[in-house]
């Protein structure tokens, strides 16, 4: 998990929280930011995660799935809503194995994590 906390806090700022569920799932609350995509964002942690793996420090990589939903202060939701629709997203992004799986960007997003 040292690792991935590496790799999470290389790749969000001060301003995003980061949180773990529980597990190996994470959640990253990130502040938009001008010219910064969530698929950006999730790229980026791929690259940081690959450059973990290329150390061989482990027997074994670090993958990820990534579910992304946007929060428009406009129309408030639950938190407990957008993490299950990011769940929804990432769970569909680990059947399909592909790194990101986005609806439509936003002023803040919830990225939800699953690593395995």
């Amino acid at each position: 998990m040292r690792d991935l906390a590496d790799a999470l806090c290389k790749t969000f700022r001060e301003a995003d929280t980061i949180a773990r569920l529980g597990g190996d799932e994470f959640t990253v609350l990130a502040m938009a930011a001008p010219g910064v995509d969530s698929e950006l964002l999730a790229h980026r942690l791929q690259r940081h995660l690959d450059a973990q793996n290329a150390s061989g420090r482990r027997l074994y990589d670090l993958s990820l799935s990534v579910g992304v939903i946007p929060f428009d202060a406009a129309t408030p939701e639950p938190i407990a809503d957008l993490l299950a629709r990011a769940d929804a997203l990432m769970y569909e992004s680990k059947r399909r194995k592909r790194c990101v799986r986005a609806s439509q960007p936003a002023e803040t997003q919830v990225l939800r994590e699953l690593i395995g």
